[in-house]
């Protein structure tokens, strides 16, 4: 196991599991809508064609961002 960041929240992951899969798992507990949302992993954009491909790392911090409508 593994300690991760998200949103700045600290959650105990499987090494081997990509972005993909760690969001997925957590999506209904932290009542993520993941197909609304934009990642970020250690401040780079990674775009959802490339979540499965991405395995989180020791101490990664992934922040999700939403649009917001308004002005």
């Amino acid at each position: 196991m593994i300690t991760i960041f998200i949103n700045g929240e600290a959650i105990k992951v499987q090494q081997s599991h990509s972005l993909r899969q760690i969001l997925e798992a957590n999506s209904k507990e932290q009542q993520w809508n993941l197909g609304s949302v934009a990642a970020a992993c250690n401040q780079h954009i990674v775009p959802k064609s490339e979540w499965s491909q991405l395995t989180c790392q020791e101490n990664d911090h992934i922040e999700l961002y939403h649009a917001v409508a308004g002005g």
